[in-house]
């Protein structure tokens, strides 16, 4: 939490998702599972390149539009 600190607001749990969450738990469990049934899994946008060109959009353009609802 301390290296987001220096985000803006709505960044900042954002980059918490990304490097904890993200890192530490969905990508573990994918990884196990498609090992576990001998699948090849991609995760795709998570290179750094991408990742820093994502985060460094405006906030308004990384959150999405708020959508109506389907039903």
């Amino acid at each position: 939490f301390e290296s987001a600190k220096d985000l803006p607001g709505s960044a900042q749990p954002q980059w918490v998702d990304l490097t904890t969450y993200l890192r530490d738990d969905l990508l573990a469990k994918a990884d196990k599972m498609s090992m576990v049934n001998g699948l090849e899994v991609r995760v795709p946008f998570l290179q750094a390149s991408v990742v820093r060109a994502a985060f460094s959009l405006p906030q308004r353009e990384r959150v999405g539009r708020e959508q109506p609802l389907k039903y």
